[in-house]
């Protein structure tokens, strides 16, 4: 996994450069949520291959071009319990609809009696693999993102394409 973090214009510009054109989209967020209202403080994206970008909304906040990239109709979006990130994404990359969207845990919960169920659990159960969920509920406000902050949000879509 290569983990680049997007904190500039220029970063953002070439990050949209390398998305440009891909059918689909592994997303999650992390995001500041307390009474009445949610900030967004994260956006992960990835277009399936090793690189995952974290794009620091704190510092960024014209997001139109990668709005324009994502958010095609064409598009799909990958996210796990997505419905919190989807609201967040449309306000963030003024958007006005999302395009096709599939949510794993969605899928799971489809395919058999456990729902919901966390990304931890099904990256175990799918792929054999233990993630560190210990910056879940990590302060996403504060800058500088600690290496073990990067570490975790880049894990939560790293595994979505598997």
């Amino acid at each position: 996994m290569n983990i680049i973090l997007i904190t500039t214009s220029a970063e953002l510009m070439a990050v949209v450069r390398v998305l440009d054109g891909a059918p689909r989209y592994f997303i999650d967020t992390e995001f500041e949520s307390g009474p009445g209202a949610r900030r967004l403080a994260l956006l992960q994206v990835s277009r399936g291959t090793e690189d995952v970008f974290l794009v620091d909304t704190l510092k960024l906040t014209a997001l139109e071009s990668l709005g324009r990239v994502v958010g095609r109709g064409d598009a799909e979006w990958v996210l796990h319990a997505g419905k919190q990130d989807v609201q967040l994404l449309l306000g963030a990359l003024r958007i006005g609809a999302a395009p096709a969207i599939f949510d794993t845990q969605v899928a799971w919960g489809l395919l058999g009696p456990e729902y919901p169920v966390s990304l931890a659990y099904l990256l175990y159960r799918c792929l054999g693999l233990r993630s560190m969920k210990g910056e879940q509920a990590g302060d996403w406000m504060r800058r500088p993102l600690t290496p073990e902050q990067i570490e975790y949000a880049a894990g939560d879509v790293a595994h979505l394409p598997e």
